[in-house]
């Protein structure tokens, strides 16, 4: 009676143990679609989170450009002791000869340098900005691209699991035709080559998928073992925007040229900062408050004295020329001349780089209709081959030629209609605009 008892309760011990694993393997998939996938990218990604730090660092110092215009504040205490060592009465150690000392500063300079540094501190955040705000639609574009490459998988899955039921249905009735006397033994060992090699083929593209999404969940940030269901298609749009209105209307709004233009801005900054620090006259103003004491008794021997001064400044080495200084503001308008042309060359290649992606837009949508065209030519035929060997007039060898050309065939036309998807990423990019305003934009 006693070992029955402990068996059962060794029984409920194992099943109460057990019964979180179970829960936990049980846990229903999390639905993920696209808009959910570059959220949660954005969200995790290292690179953005730090530069997001440094846009902080820049925020934080163009909302105190009063900085710049804040005087130099500085303040001393002091204590010396004097006594003679060889002379008069030599060495005295009395608290007499303690000097006590205290002052405080203030400084300010006023340049006409002022008025650039402050705006180059703003164009230093608005930079910072831009690059911030690049970055997260990169990031995002890069994780469509992916998402949209893990759908096709998803339906070539669905492709090549077809083509292994049709396979295995063949061998099914090879099998029964062989039994029969209907087919030779060749027809027979063809069609289970075919039923193994769709099973292999279906089991090497399960692998890549698997291994293929677990990257996917990793650039999300979460662990690649999630069960996840991808929701989502491939819905393509034919374009038929006119090139050179796109970059007419798009071109300016690119970061890349937006930050050729900043680069030139703060360029034409620092040029003037350094021609009126090299040639313009400056200002300081200056007060300082000093305060002396010895001896014991310090409000007896207190003193002080309170000083200011005005200094005006005037730069002459600017004006020679071959000096140091006259160099640097000429370097300074040669870096300004570069970056104008650092900016014509970003605008053609970006033109260049438009006009190539609408090119193969287009041609890229007359490939859909082709492989659109193959497929049913692929379908009717299989049909009919299919037909021809029920009757008894086509071989299997023949069949399984017609059945993997259609398998071919679709995944030719899945292929296109991905690359066709992802084109249309990269030229909404090029535009510096989403996918959505960009179909919007087609007439």
């Amino acid at each position: 009676m006693k070992s029955v008892s402990l068996c059962g309760f060794l029984a409920l011990f194992l099943l109460i143990s057990a019964s979180p694993v179970s829960s936990q393997e049980s846990s229903p998939p999390i639905a993920l679609n696209l808009d959910r996938a570059v959220e949660l990218a954005q969200e995790n990604s290292i690179d953005l989170q730090k530069r997001f730090i440094d846009l902080s660092n820049a925020e934080y110092a163009a909302n105190r450009l009063w900085s710049e215009l804040f005087p130099g504040i500085s303040t001393s205490l002091g204590l010396s002791y004097g006594t003679p060592l060889f002379s008069g009465d030599g060495f005295q150690g009395s608290s007499d000869n303690l000097n006590y000392t205290a002052s405080m500063g203030l400084s300010f300079q006023l340049n006409s340098t002022l008025s650039p540094a402050m705006r180059i501190t703003k164009l230093d955040y608005q930079t910072s900005l831009l690059a911030y705000e690049n970055a997260r639609r990169v990031l995002g574009i890069g994780i469509s691209g992916t998402f949209y490459s893990l759908i096709a998988e998803k339906e070539k899955l669905s492709l090549l699991e077809g083509t292994r039921k049709l396979a295995e249905q063949q061998l099914e009735k090879s099998r029964t035709s062989f039994r029969n006397g209907m087919i030779g033994e060749l027809g027979y060992l063809q069609s289970q080559l075919s039923a193994e090699t769709a099973h292999l083929d279906l089991s090497r593209a399960e692998a890549s998928y698997a291994d293929n999404l677990g990257k996917f969940l990793v650039l999300l940030g979460l662990d690649q073992n999630t069960p996840v269901i991808l929701e989502g298609e491939i819905a393509i749009t034919r374009l038929e925007a006119e090139t050179e209105d796109l970059i007419r209307e798009h071109l300016s709004s690119r970061p890349d040229i937006i930050r050729a233009r900043q680069e030139i801005e703060k360029l034409e900054l620092v040029e003037l900062q350094k021609t009126r620090n090299g040639r313009a006259p400056s200002l300081s103003l200056a007060g300082r408050w000093q305060g002396d004491s010895s001896g014991n008794d310090i409000n007896e021997n207190f003193s002080d004295r309170l000083s200011g001064s005005l200094t005006l400044s005037i730069p002459l080495e600017s004006w020679i020329p071959g000096t140091k200084a006259n160099q640097t503001i000429r370097t300074a308008n040669t870096d300004i001349e570069k970056a104008r042309l650092d900016l014509k060359n970003t605008e053609n290649e970006a033109m260049t780089a438009i006009r190539s992606l609408t090119t193969n837009l287009r041609n890229s949508w007359g490939n859909i209709e082709i492989s659109q065209l193959r497929v049913q030519l692929a379908e009717r035929t299989y049909e009919l081959t299919e037909q021809g060997f029920r009757n008894g007039a086509v071989e299997s060898l023949v069949l399984e030629d017609s059945r993997n050309e259609m398998t071919k065939a679709r995944q030719q036309l899945l292929d296109d209609r991905l690359a066709y998807k992802k084109m249309m990423l990269e030229l909404s990019s090029a535009l510096n605009i989403n996918e959505a305003d960009l179909v919007r934009s087609m007439p």
